[in-house]
């Protein structure tokens, strides 16, 4: 079970991916568009949402950002 860790309330639209991810030591928050159909992407955009002040360690924790928006992390299979 996750457990949020910072809120950032952002709204989730449908066709988009939204996913945390390193940057220079800090998390930020991104999102893609989804492909639909099977076909390939010609070259995929992602936006940077927000950058937040949490250094991730993805050596026991996964990040992700959860269905009300907000940041949140859970515990790594065999931790």
């Amino acid at each position: 079970m996750g457990k949020k860790i910072e809120r950032l309330g952002i709204t989730k639209e449908k066709g988009w991916l939204y996913y945390a991810k390193n940057k220079g030591g800090r998390l930020a928050v991104y999102r893609s568009k989804m492909n639909r159909g099977g076909g390939k992407m010609s070259s995929p955009k992602r936006e940077e949402l927000k950058v937040t002040r949490i250094t991730p360690d993805y050596d026991k924790y996964i990040y992700y950002v959860d269905g009300d928006g907000d940041l949140a992390r859970a515990p790594r299979a065999g931790q």
